[in-house]
């Protein structure tokens, strides 16, 4: 799955559960804080479709306590 779809699903599952989705720090790995749950995203274009699942699965299970 191309990073930019991965972060578009992202974005569209903060909107619906009315949480903020910003950028912690970056390196190997990006940190993004999805409420005030975090959220850890491969620094790859591509990222494997397993992966990417889980990280949606993660932001969908979080509780949508929200930091706006």
């Amino acid at each position: 799955m191309h990073k930019r779809h991965l972060m578009k699903q992202l974005r569209q599952v903060a909107n619906d559960k009315r949480v903020e989705l910003r950028p912690l720090r970056q390196g190997k790995h990006e940190v993004w804080l999805f409420g005030t749950e975090r959220l850890v995203i491969p620094a790859h274009n591509e990222i494997d479709e397993y992966t990417a699942m889980a990280i949606i699965r993660q932001a969908r299970e979080s509780p949508s306590r929200s930091v706006r």
